[in-house]
């Protein structure tokens, strides 16, 4: 089987081992966002001034949006995009994991203005410069990309290791010309939680391109994560290679109620094996609305495991397969890991007196909550969450 094929079967089992996750999902989100944003896989893709809108759901291995831009200028042409990305893994007893990771990027462009484009950074209302015309290939078309990437690793409590090796084609037809790449990719990351609320990411990833140089990709991501927000913020380097410069990224939220959240981000890319787009720089900031995952107060709410400002929430270990995750007000509605102990998972944190719904998600992005777990009501969704006070 050609690497090009192996990508291929890779997209269809990823659509079929996700679909049971998607359709469980509890956490969507649909969202708008104005800046200089560039598609991730069109291979021309310039930032310039847009909008887009999108809806989105993220689990522990599951994660899947769809994104389309909002023209507001006459020569800026319609897209859309949807991403989808799955892991398959087995974890074992003692923290160690095997499996796959799947992933899948579709694109797709019509150029309302064929014959004429503006010039990188023209135009839009984000940028007032205004551009001349000039002459301009359609860029009316599709582009696909893929990824099939075996891996092992180990987690635990305060560190998780993934290694992961394998492919990742890109085929696109846009405005008449044809790309088919592929890529042989691999990677290490390690993700240390020194303290609860911070987490360190150092990764490498090395890339070997047909009849190119190969390239190697070094970075440190460091996470800031609270009840009301996360900030992120990542610096890399490429290996070997002169005069390309330094990729970065920044990016924040901040929770302004339950339910909505404030997102700014900022990127410099500059090399991309893959597909191959220019070197530039990228930003946005939008409001994003979270349409499940939270319901409204519940009666009868069982007090809290309560000591010194500190509360313990509890699930028995027999209740979920492998390490599984608590989420809820107090955590922005974000899964984080809880703790073995003895024959019972356990999350203490500091709370302030008041109610609080959360509920529990298993290793392969389920949520759920048990029906021996104190304070369980109908979420009006068709799924549970529980309920319990502080005071």
């Amino acid at each position: 089987m050609s690497r090009r094929d192996m990508a291929h079967v890779g997209a269809m089992t990823l659509l079929l081992a996700s679909t049971p996750a998607l359709a469980t999902a509890q956490q969507w989100h649909m969202g708008v966002q104005g800046g200089r944003i560039r598609s991730s896989i069109d291979p021309a893709a310039v930032a310039t001034g847009t909008l887009s809108a999108g809806v989105r759901t993220e689990a522990p291995r599951t994660a899947f949006g769809l994104v389309g831009g909002i023209p507001t200028a006459d020569d800026e042409p319609l897209w859309g995009s949807a991403s989808l990305w799955h892991r398959a893994a087995i974890t074992g007893e003692r923290g160690f994991l095997a499996g796959v990771d799947l992933s899948g990027v579709g694109f797709l462009s019509h150029d309302r203005t064929p014959g004429a484009a503006p010039l990188p950074g023209g135009g839009g209302i984000f940028d007032r410069t205004p551009a001349p015309p000039v002459p301009a290939p359609n860029r009316s078309g599709h582009a696909l990309a893929g990824q099939v990437l075996p891996l092992i690793g180990y987690e635990s409590a305060t560190v998780q290791v993934h290694a992961r090796g394998g492919v990742a084609h890109f085929a696109a037809r846009l405005g008449g010309g044809r790309v088919d790449r592929t890529v042989v990719l691999a990677d290490l990351q390690v993700t240390a939680l020194p303290w609860r609320s911070v987490a360190l990411v150092p990764t490498v990833r090395h890339f070997s391109v047909p009849d190119a140089k190969d390239a190697t990709y070094a970075g440190l991501t460091v996470v800031l994560a609270s009840t009301r927000g996360r900030a992120s913020g990542t610096l890399g380097h490429w290996a070997g290679l002169r005069g390309v410069g330094t990729p970065w990224a920044v990016a924040t939220r901040a929770g302004v109620s339950p339910r909505i959240a404030i997102d700014v981000a900022a990127r410099r890319d500059v090399l991309d094996p893959l597909y191959q787009q220019p070197a530039q720089t990228s930003w946005s900031a939008g409001l994003s609305y979270q349409i499940g995952g939270r319901v409204g107060p519940a009666r009868l709410p069982v007090p809290a495991n309560y000591t010194d400002g500190y509360a313990t929430l509890e699930l028995p270990a027999r209740s979920s397969d492998g390490s599984p995750s608590i989420a809820g007000d107090f955590t922005n509605w974000q899964p984080v890991r809880m703790d073995r102990d003895g024959g019972k998972w356990r999350y203490v944190l500091r709370l302030p007196p008041g109610v609080y719904h959360y509920a529990f998600v298993d290793a392969s992005g389920r949520w759920f909550v048990p029906k021996d777990v104190p304070g369980r009501r109908e979420d009006g969704m068709g799924g549970h969450v529980a309920v319990v006070v502080v005071e």
